[in-house]
Formats: structure tokens, C-alpha cells, sequence
């Protein structure tokens, strides 16, 4: 019996070594041929310190893992990175490796940063495959071996920054701090998926506007996958951003290019001060001290086909009622708050869709402002119908918003009403373009951090007509 348990422990110690030692033997082959076939395949620089394989720290699970990798750009984007992966770690089922489907324990991407951009001739960092020769392929027989299937379990990324540029649309967003996890059994054809993705800080500008800054989001989907139809039914999800949050149900479908959706979506939150947020001057300055009062309703839906070449319907109603907010530590509030608001498309063609701000109101330290506007057509000929009449006393905005590092008095007046197609204006039929009113400005004067010298006018007057 002694024998049998000394011959036990000896096999258990030379089984463990040889666990231990192969992936150390060979992992500096590995890494040698991983970097060579990939740099083969790639229009890029791709490099990385080694590739670590280890069934000791996962065991019963056999654990890939890369380090410091990085994609560096060629040609136009000669010493851009592209992407950097601090750690890309691949956990598998040891004993599936023999049998299908083989089991993907988890994938773990840690702190990747992407750098994604687009020229203005359209050309893309990421485009990076090397074009390879197309080859005849035999058909086989149904009754022929048939291909692996692979089992997921866990995906997750771990505090990414990511930034989009696109210079041909003029738009810059960037995603700080993005985390995302997805669980559940991808291996069957019908499954419950969880997802759960997390933005720090989320911008987005374009052509000059700033339309989000550093706002937080987060979506969390409890979803029924068909993993056969691409079909997934999402199920009492939210969508949040900053103190925004959403509501929505309904499908997405991928059986093809297209995109088929069908989603609705509502405001689970009723109060003023949760649309306020979106605003990123004062979403940015203590946000979290603002008295408000008000209510709003938001609701929508999404509903049709999206691909290159055209847009689902969709439908967007937004409602603001007896809305104020005041900052606690300055004298005057923004007041008497009212917006009615309508975006809809009913076919999905850009060119159709209709904005309708039927109504919106504000006295900012007893100055009132009013305006409505009705847009049509807004790609190939933009027709206005609309209204602004109002006052801003630029001296009592330090008043309504903390503002230490900018300086600023004057008046400005705007009293004018529009009605007709861009069209007009750019063929110089002006007679077709209804056009009445002025703009009046007074004792203007602005300094900040980025205009040091200020600007100064005096008096200044613009009539409107055709």
C-alpha cells in the first residue's frame, strides 16, 4: 500500500511538472510564430511582449493570454496607434478541446485603448487586411465532418478609452472608462443573454457642436437570444445617460446586412431636472445642488430596416411643463420652462423627416424668450416655418449660471419670423422667402480663458427681409 501511494505522488508531481514546464518551454516559440503569421496578414505593425499559456492558475482550464499589445498604423497612418490591449486573456475548457463544442470559459479584454479614424477621403486605420488571392474551394458532402462549434460563456472589457474620428462627417466622439459584460450560454440556439456596458465619460461633436460632454451612460439588457434567426427580444431594458433614464422593449433582428428594428421607449423618470442633465453647461457644474420643479414626458419608438443605404422609422414626442431650475448659491432662476417638441419619420428616408418645436418658452431673470419652428425636408431643400421673439441681458447671466471664469454685459434683442426653402435664398429668389424682423445688440461685451482680448460692440443692428 505504501508503494502504491509513493508511486501515486510521483506521478502527480511529474504530471504538474509538465504542466508547469511545456507552456514555459515553448511559449517563446509561440509568441515568435503568433507575431510573424499576424504581421504576414495585417497592413500594420503588430507587436506584443509574449503569449503565456498556463493550465495551472485556470486549472481544470486552459488559459491563453497576451501582453502589451499594440497595432501601429502604415502609410497615411504612419506611427498612429490603432489599438493598444494591455492584457487579452482566453480561458478554455481543458477536456472540451477534444470533443465539440469546445468551451470558451471567458474572454477578458483589460484597458484597451482604440484610436479610430477616418479621413477625409473615406479611408479608415482599421482597414488592415492584406487583400489575399481567392481560391477555389471543394464543396463538401452534408455527411462530412462537421465544423467546430465553440461555447461562450463570459465576454467582458475592462476600462476601455475609445475615440472615433471621422474627418469626412466632421465628427469626434470618445468613450472613457467603457466597461462591458456579456453572460450567458452561447453554444445553444436559444438562450437568455445579460449585458451590462458602463461610460465614464462619454463626448460626441460634430460639425463644431459639443452635443454631449463627458456624460455618463450605461445600458443594461436582459435579452432572449435566437442565435439562429439573430433575433434578440430585449425585455424591460434601460438606457441612461447621466440622470436620464430610459425605458425600452422590443427587437432587434440580424438575419442578413440588414438590421431589422422594432423598439419603443419611454422616460422612467418624470422629473424636469433628468432632461436638464443633458445639457453639458450644466450638467458639468454642480449639477447635484440644482433646485428644479417641473415635469417632462419622453417617449418614442424605432421601427423598420437599417442599412447603408436607409434608416428605420422612428418617432420622438418630448413635453416639458412648468419647469425652473436655480443654482442654491446665485439670486435669479430660469423660469416658467415650457417645450413641445415632435420628431417623426414614418418611412425611414432621411429626406422625410419632420421637426416640429411647436412650442418653447423661458423667463431668465424676468427676460422672456419664445420660439417655434417647423422643419421639413431638411436634406435636399430645408423649409422653415418659424418664430423667435426675445431678450438676453448678459449681465444677469452670472446671476443664472456660475460662470467665474467669463465675463460678460450687454443686451442682445431678437424679434424676427421666417417662412420658406433654403432653395430660395441660395438662388437668390428672395422674394420667395418670407422674411420680417431685426436683431438688435447693445453694450456688448465678453471675455473668458480662450478670448483673453474680448470682444467689444458698441451697438449693432440687423433688419430682416426678403
Amino acid at each position: 500500500m505504501k508503494k502504491f501511494f509513493k508511486w501515486f505522488l510521483i506521478i502527480i508531481v511529474f504530471i504538474l511538472s509538465v504542466l508547469i514546464i511545456l507552456p514555459m518551454v515553448f511559449q517563446g516559440k509561440i509568441t515568435e510564430i503568433a507575431k510573424q503569421e499576424i504581421n504576414n496578414n495585417v497592413n500594420a505593425t503588430v507587436n506584443f511582449e509574449e503569449v503565456n499559456l498556463s493550465l495551472i492558475t485556470s486549472f481544470p482550464n486552459l488559459s491563453f493570454q497576451m501582453n502589451e499589445i499594440s497595432v501601429i498604423g502604415v502609410d497615411e497612418f504612419e506611427g498612429d496607434t490603432l489599438a493598444y490591449i494591455q492584457q487579452f486573456r482566453l480561458d478554455i475548457g481543458l477536456l472540451s478541446v477534444l470533443n465539440d463544442p469546445i468551451e470558451i470559459r471567458s474572454i477578458i479584454i483589460s484597458h484597451p485603448q482604440v484610436y479610430a479614424k477616418v479621413l477625409e477621403d473615406g479611408k479608415a486605420n482599421w482597414d488592415i487586411a492584406m487583400e489575399s488571392e481567392t481560391t477555389e474551394v471543394e464543396e463538401t458532402s452534408s455527411d462530412s465532418e462537421s465544423a467546430m462549434v465553440f461555447s461562450l460563456r463570459e465576454f467582458k472589457i475592462i476600462a476601455a478609452d475609445i475615440i472615433y474620428e471621422d474627418q469626412s462627417m466632421e465628427l469626434y466622439t470618445q468613450m472613457e472608462h467603457l466597461n462591458f459584460s456579456l453572460s450567458g450560454d452561447l453554444s445553444s440556439d436559444y438562450t437568455t443573454l445579460f449585458t451590462e456596458t458602463q461610460i465614464e465619460a462619454m463626448s460626441l461633436k460634430m460639425e463644431g457642436l459639443s452635443y454631449l460632454k463627458k456624460a455618463k451612460m450605461e445600458l443594461i439588457a436582459d435579452l432572449e437570444a435566437d442565435l439562429v434567426k439573430s433575433k434578440y427580444t430585449f425585455n424591460e431594458s434601460i438606457f441612461r445617460v447621466n440622470e436620464l433614464e430610459l425605458g425600452f422593449n422590443g427587437a432587434v433582428e440580424m438575419p442578413n446586412e440588414d438590421i431589422i428594428i422594432d423598439l419603443i421607449f419611454d422616460a422612467k423618470q418624470t422629473a424636469f431636472k433628468n432632461i436638464l442633465s443633458l445639457v453639458p453647461a450644466v450638467y458639468m457644474t454642480d449639477f447635484q445642488d440644482l433646485k428644479t420643479e417641473g415635469q417632462l414626458s419622453l417617449k418614442g419608438k424605432v421601427k423598420g430596416v437599417y442599412n447603408e443605404n436607409q434608416l428605420p422609422a422612428f418617432n420622438l414626442n418630448l413635453l416639458v411643463k412648468d419647469a425652473m431650475f436655480q443654482y442654491p448659491d446665485l439670486p435669479s432662476k430660469v423660469e416658467n420652462i415650457a417645450m413641445d417638441l415632435s420628431i417623426d419619420n414614418k418611412d425611414g428616408i432621411e429626406d422625410h423627416t419632420i421637426v416640429n418645436l411647436k412650442k418653447f418658452h423661458m423667463d431668465m431673470a424676468g427676460n422672456p424668450f419664445d420660439m417655434n419652428m417647423l422643419i421639413q425636408t431638411p436634406v435636399s431643400d430645408p423649409n422653415i416655418d418659424g418664430k423667435i421673439n426675445g431678450t438676453i441681458d448678459l449681465a444677469k447671466m452670472k446671476d443664472l449660471l456660475p460662470s467665474e471664469d467669463i465675463k460678460m454685459s450687454g443686451i442682445i434683442k431678437a424679434n424676427m419670423e421666417m417662412k420658406g426653402k433654403m432653395s430660395s435664398i441660395e438662388n437668390e429668389d428672395y422674394e420667395a422667402f418670407h422674411a420680417l424682423g431685426n436683431i438688435v445688440v447693445q453694450n456688448l461685451n465678453y471675455k473668458d480663458a480662450d478670448l483673453p482680448q474680448g470682444i467689444h460692440i458698441r451697438s449693432a443692428k440687423a433688419i430682416i427681409s426678403p
